[in-house]
């Protein structure tokens, strides 16, 4: 696999998964551990808000950047396939924009 190259391997698509699973993991466990138990609802309410946060926005990115700018819905399809490569492609692998 070229490490350059856009598309990514099964196993590296999955390596994703896994790397910020176990990421996620031991930050949300220093979290606990570097809080004292009086400030736990706090910090429980702005970690659930900062990711729910984090996920709407990403959300509207993808579904209005992605999806909706002008580009992408003309006829010129060698632009739509460019930029489909370019930004779109990775967030979906190892699937690939359709021709």
């Amino acid at each position: 696999m070229n490490v350059l190259t856009i598309e990514q391997s099964k196993a590296a698509y999955w390596a994703d998964f896994a790397f910020y699973g176990a990421t996620i993991v031991v930050l949300a466990v220093a979290l606990v551990v570097g809080t004292p138990h009086t400030q736990w609802p706090r910090v429980a309410f702005l970690a659930i808000t900062g990711v729910g946060g984090w996920s709407v926005l990403e959300y509207l990115v993808h579904r209005f950047l992605f999806h909706g700018v002008q580009s992408f819905r003309s006829n010129a399809r060698r632009v739509v396939r460019l930029r489909c490569i370019r930004d779109h492609a990775p967030r979906h692998s190892p699937l690939t924009c359709k021709r």
